[in-house]
């Protein structure tokens, strides 16, 4: 285990060589000024975390884009997932309400099948 006194003086001062560059580089990933910012500090936020227990990388720079580059992607996976499901359930409450539109029972069940496979079985 490093001190963490000398290490979080390390940390800043890393911080205030690569924090231009990283911002630089995340805005041109993210597009969103706020965003970037966003990342960046959460990247240093890992950083006095971690590094305060196995001392600094050897390249700084890098591990602070990449902790910021992995945080960036797992937010699109997220909000992917996320519109993946608000499409779904619009198009199973479309069918929901074709079924109850529908003038025999035998399309009301086709179209209610129909509706209950958008659900992602996770879901069900």
């Amino acid at each position: 285990m490093v001190d963490a006194g000398p290490a979080r003086a390390s940390i800043e001062a890393v911080w205030r060589l690569e924090a231009p560059r990283l911002l630089g580089g995340l805005v041109r990933l993210v597009r969103d000024l706020e965003r970037a910012e966003d990342l960046a500090q959460e990247a240093l936020l890992a950083a006095l975390e971690r590094w305060p227990e196995v001392g600094i990388p050897t390249n700084p720079g890098a591990w602070l884009m990449t902790v910021a580059k992995n945080r960036a992607l797992d937010g699109l996976r997220r909000r992917g997932r996320v519109e993946r499901h608000r499409e779904l359930e619009a198009a199973r409450v479309a069918f929901t309400r074709a079924a109850d539109l529908a003038g025999n029972a035998q399309e009301r069940a086709v179209l209610q099948g129909r509706a209950a496979r958008l659900v992602p079985r996770t879901l069900r």
